[in-house]
């Protein structure tokens, strides 16, 4: 299973960021090989359709769960969810690696 956290780096103390859309980028956890990666969110400075562009992001990466610190917005919610991601929002101002524990609590 994918999981993605948006974030600014590959850390499991980095914070979770509050914007999907438009944070720096994705943290993929992995838990086939617990491994962490980065991928950069690319269209977080456009001026329109951030969030969707973002959620084709964590699609394509193969994400199966979308974590965030704060609300996601109607479209990348609907998006997401139509590709059979599982979402998670408003996790409050916490860690990769406190929002790992509470999925997998």
């Amino acid at each position: 299973m994918k999981i993605v956290f948006p974030s600014d780096k590959a850390d499991w103390n980095a914070k979770l960021d509050e914007r999907f859309g438009r944070a720096p980028g994705f943290v993929i956890y992995d838990d086939n090989d617990e491994s962490l990666t980065f991928i950069e969110n690319k269209e977080k400075n456009a001026g329109h359709g951030v969030g969707v562009q973002a959620a084709q992001t964590v699609i394509q990466a193969g994400a199966d769960v979308v974590v965030t610190s704060g609300p996601f917005g109607p479209k990348a919610s609907s998006v997401l969810t139509q590709a059979g991601i599982k979402l998670l929002p408003q996790m409050g101002e916490i860690t990769i690696r406190e929002a790992l524990e509470k999925v997998n609590a």
